[in-house]
């Protein structure tokens, strides 16, 4: 049976936490979440590891573009404030046309999570509806990119596609609960 610990991401109060982030975290935690994820920390490390167990939050998870960046200034903030979990949100949908670039993609972020490893992060990948959808020789891409032997171990499904997730239930972490329909 799975086991959850609800998170929620910062992203979609984007605008209100640039105009007043630490109100907009008290206000996170007064909704009563406890877990958050970050997105565009980096810049904002310094902030964050004061401001969240300030408000009685952490941040197991943090979004980060990961492929082509670098991940040393990334893992760093990551550690400063305490996550345990760099997901990268988006691989360009050019990357994803054919099984050989699932491959670089996966080798990519393989070698990233390598790096991640030795600051103590699990690194993961956030899918996208064309990741579920598209497919290659009847096979859906994120199905092909968590069967690459890999040392990327996480995937956080963004909103739910029941196929997808009985089939590589054991790969995902975290879920999206995005375009969720009961």
């Amino acid at each position: 049976m799975l086991q959850c610990s609800l998170s929620v991401q910062l992203y979609p109060a984007r605008e209100a936490l640039a105009k007043d982030l630490p109100s907009t975290l008290r206000r996170v935690n007064d909704i009563g979440y406890r877990n958050v994820e970050l997105f565009g920390f980096v810049d904002l490390a310094d902030q964050y590891s004061e401001l969240l167990p300030s408000v009685g939050l952490v941040a197991p998870s943090a979004h980060a573009r990961l492929l082509d960046q670098d991940v040393a200034v990334i893992f760093s903030a990551a550690e400063k404030i305490g996550v345990t979990t760099v997901i990268d949100p988006h691989i360009d949908i050019e990357r994803w046309t054919a099984q050989d670039d699932i491959a670089r993609a996966a080798a990519s972020l393989n070698e990233v999570a390598k790096i991640g490893a030795g600051h103590g992060l699990v690194i993961g990948y956030q899918n996208h509806w064309w990741e579920t959808e598209n497919r290659i020789d009847g096979t859906p891409e994120l199905e092909i990119l968590a069967s690459a032997p890999q040392a990327l171990r996480v995937v956080e499904l963004d909103g739910f596609n029941g196929d997808i997730f009985d089939e590589l239930r054991d790969s995902f972490a975290y879920l999206t609960a995005n375009g969720v329909s009961a």
